[in-house]
């Protein structure tokens, strides 16, 4: 069974399987999805609003819904549902489920190694399980010389990593591709060609670092941290060719202007899910970091419309010419930064999810 690490909480992530017994069973059109327990997500909102913010610049992304769980009748939680990367999900947004899939785990940088089978992309789906296809998308990413765009595109759909890289840079997600663990995406394949999936917002919008981080300047065309920017061919090789740069940056604005509306979205978002935060009876938070939480959330957004007029030049006083950053829109301040529960030490990440048949008195039928 898996286990909530660092707590005696049994406040679980579930992944349903609505097609495990019956064949071609659906709920809604999904045969699977994600229940997220909220760990290290006070405002419960980080994920949602990540990525609804990812739909206003046309990225593939789940569908979410809040839900009250219930196991046996009784009130387990207050949770966010996310879609699955399935069968369901890729029907809906490729018109096709047969190709090759693959889960980006810690470490998937996409650096070439000569002779890997590339352990950390976990297949999901597609008969061709000798990963040729994926070999040839790092081998062809890793050609690229610097400021040329090679043939990239014939394996990769450009935007599609364009947009997941603005999406974290302006979010400050982190505990992605742009930072020093390199996972939290799916890549999907079909004769070749792959699309860049975003997965896993619960760190964004200030939550990367446990709560205890220093505020930090990334520069735009540079969006890591943790890692040098030449172990993560995806950002190094594209962000190196001026068009693809000029087209990441409209990215950037267009989220830049989706957080116009921010700080209504925060209050508006934050009045419908509060009785249900304030009756989830396993909850991590306290109703007061949930209110901090809030009041963060707000406050960034004045930063994050601030950052909208200029969202790039700024004087770099060494140099004497303009850097392009991101300050501003990814750490919060240190004084309305809700930290970690105290029963989670930092490290102590709990697993993201669980099924049903590990919950105690369950049954197969």
């Amino acid at each position: 069974m898996h286990s909530v690490a660092g707590s005696d909480s049994d406040r679980y992530s579930f992944r349903i399987k609505l097609d495990k017994y019956v064949k071609g069973q659906t709920l809604f059109g999904l045969d699977e999805f994600v229940v997220n327990n909220m760990y290290s997500d006070p405002s419960y909102m980080r994920e949602y609003l990540s990525y609804e913010a990812l739909r206003k610049i046309g990225a593939d992304v789940p569908l979410t819904v809040f839900a009250n769980i219930y196991i046996n009748g009784e009130l387990f939680g207050f949770y966010l549902c996310v879609e699955a990367i399935d069968d369901s999900f890729l029907e809906r947004n490729f018109s096709n489920d047969k190709g090759n899939l693959y889960k980006q785990e810690q470490g998937s940088t996409l650096e070439y190694v000569e002779g890997s089978n590339y352990e950390k992309s976990e297949q999901k789906s597609g008969k061709d399980e000798t990963k040729t296809d994926l070999k040839n998308l790092i081998k062809v990413l890793n050609d690229m010389k610097l400021g040329e765009k090679g043939n990239i595109e014939s394996v990769l759909d450009v935007d599609s990593a364009l947009r997941y890289i603005a999406a974290n840079t302006v979010l400050g997600n982190y505990d992605s591709y742009n930072g020093n663990l390199a996972q939290n995406y799916y890549l999907y394949g079909q004769d070749g060609k792959f699309t860049v999936i975003p997965w896993d917002y619960n760190m964004s919008i200030g939550g990367f670092g446990g709560g205890g981080g220093s505020s930090t300047t990334i520069p735009i065309d540079e969006p890591v941290t943790g890692i040098n920017i030449k172990n993560l061919p995806m950002i190094h090789k594209l962000l190196a060719v001026q068009e693809y740069r000029e087209r990441y940056h409209q990215y950037i604005k267009e989220l830049v202007a989706y957080l116009e509306g921010f700080e209504e979205r925060v209050a508006e978002l934050s009045e419908i899910i509060r009785p249900y935060v304030k009756a989830d009876p396993t909850k991590f938070y306290t109703m007061e970091q949930f209110e901090a939480s809030i009041v963060y959330a707000e406050t960034e957004a004045e930063n994050m419309k601030n950052a909208a007029q200029n969202p790039f030049a700024k004087p770099d006083a060494a140099a004497g010419t303009a850097q392009q950053t991101n300050e501003g829109l990814a750490q919060p301040p240190q004084n309305l930064r809700p930290g970690v529960p105290p029963e989670f030490p930092e490290g102590g990440r709990p697993q993201r999810s669980m099924e049903l048949k590990d919950l105690p008195g369950h049954k197969e039928k």
